[in-house]
């Protein structure tokens, strides 16, 4: 990661200037990058700090690390979007699940060493890799919860199993 960092500090050095897009003035986990002459250069999948593998198998965790957390503000918001159009079943099932499962993760992880790069220079230290895996993983979980309540009228599988667990505990 310290090689992506690297180059994209040449880049700034070069007189490229790097930013994130906010909407509402909420900061979006989505970096801007452009050159010196104002253009703005493609960064997904092929950008020059290159591809995260592990913010593409694990952005839940990452995004917690690095304390981005309005990336699960926008997971919400998504979620909520891509949940009223399968329920609407306009779009094929088979279709729709490409998008969670492979096109978000290939964002994240092409945005992630920017993302890491920009909270680095905030000065914003990173969290703890455990506490990034168990409360980015929860959070994520809730993120998505919370739509999945209001379109459903039902809890998710994930949480359901919890209400179990506190139940068994409390019960006693």
């Amino acid at each position: 990661m310290n090689t992506r960092l690297e180059r994209i500090q040449k880049l700034i050095d070069q007189g490229y200037k790097l930013e994130n897009r906010k909407f509402l003035n909420i900061e979006l986990p989505i970096p801007q990058l452009t050159n010196s002459e104002g253009r703005e250069v493609n960064i997904f999948f092929n950008g020059p700090a290159g591809f995260s593998w592990i913010a593409f198998l694990f952005y839940p965790v990452v995004f917690f690390q690095i304390r981005f957390y309005s990336f699960y503000l926008l997971i919400a918001f998504i979620w909520y979007g891509y949940l009223q159009i399968l329920d609407s079943g306009v779009v094929p099932i088979y279709l729709s699940m490409t998008i969670p499962v492979l096109i978000f993760p290939i964002c994240w992880a092409s945005y992630f060493p920017y993302l890491r790069y920009t909270q680095q220079i905030k000065g914003i230290k990173e969290n703890n890799l455990f506490l990034s895996i168990v409360v980015g993983t929860l959070i994520y979980n809730v993120a998505k919860q919370i739509p999945y309540y209001f379109v459903f009228g039902k809890l998710t599988n994930f949480f359901n199993s919890w209400v179990e667990v506190i139940q068994a505990f409390t019960s006693n």
